[in-house]
């Protein structure tokens, strides 16, 4: 449930800013939203509000305000709403923070954020979009370790290679896994939210929270920096397979990549996968 949390005062009159982080998964969330949670009161005190509700003692991430929006059957009202959220985020005197990946699924089709973006508590707020990707032959390769590992999802590789070449995204169950960088971008801008994309494989300072930080709270030092979810072994697809998912985005990526001034190094090009990957069977 929402408390109210400590006014920081706003003394240089700028416009309060909600920085949403939208995933993508597999791009260093678990880690990220740990050092949010970890360092809450610290990041008030520096006049950043990392959201509590949509979050419990089991969910670092804002999941269940994203499982309202996208209507995943994991919501639960007594964890934190949409309409907590927002007054949470209206009642505080400077910048906020959502965080979970599950936003992913909507990306796509914006209107689904419009019971958080256009509530009227926020009117006042500049609204930001954070998004890290990475190269669609790597982020296939997590996507499948997970949903077969962790959900007892058995599809094969070439049932999820199909979808994303066809489609540039894959619905399974309550989720929706975006490829196309592209078709993500054009969704935006949304009734004046920023789109900021983010290379996962260009990271400042080498992790999701220092690059967060460096983005989001450049005058924050990063303090603990935690590795969590971190696979024993990386899995890597068939050199076949793979190059057929770059060569399906690679224009596309490159396009992304000089509208939002970013490099290009790790979203084009052969996937570095490292000597110890295993090859999906």
């Amino acid at each position: 449930m929402y408390f109210s949390p400590p006014k920081a005062a706003r003394q240089d009159g700028k416009t309060r800013r909600l920085w949403l982080h939208a995933g993508l998964h597999k791009t260093g969330t678990t880690s990220l939203q740990a050092f949010l949670t970890l360092h809450r009161d610290a990041l008030t005190q520096h006049g950043l509000l990392y959201v509590r509700a949509g979050t419990n003692q089991y969910l670092n991430g804002n999941h269940n305000v994203a499982w309202e929006l996208t209507g995943d059957r994991r919501f639960e009202l007594d964890t934190g709403t949409v309409a907590e959220a927002v007054q949470e985020i209206a009642d505080f005197q400077g910048d906020a923070i959502l965080s979970s990946e599950d936003f992913e699924s909507i990306l796509h089709r914006p209107k689904a954020f419009d019971p958080l973006l256009r509530h009227p508590l926020l009117r006042g707020h500049q609204v930001t979009i954070l998004v890290y990707v990475r190269n669609q032959a790597e982020y296939l390769a997590s996507v499948f370790r997970e949903n077969r590992d962790y959900h007892g999802i058995d599809w094969s590789v070439s049932e999820y290679l199909d979808r994303v070449l066809k489609d540039g995204r894959i619905p399974v169950r309550d989720w929706v896994f975006q490829f196309d960088l592209r078709a993500i971008a054009k969704a935006w801008p949304y009734h004046g939210a920023k789109l900021v994309v983010r290379n996962y494989h260009k990271l400042a300072g080498g992790s999701s929270v220092n690059d967060f930080l460096a983005v989001v709270a450049p005058g924050i030092p990063p303090g603990e920096n935690p590795r969590l979810n971190v696979a024993p072994t990386r899995l890597r697809l068939r050199d076949q397979d793979a190059a057929r998912l770059m060569e399906r985005f690679a224009a596309d990526n490159r396009r992304v990549c000089k509208a939002m001034g970013i490099e290009p190094d790790g979203l084009v090009g052969v996937p570095a996968w490292g000597e110890m990957a295993v090859e999906i069977a």
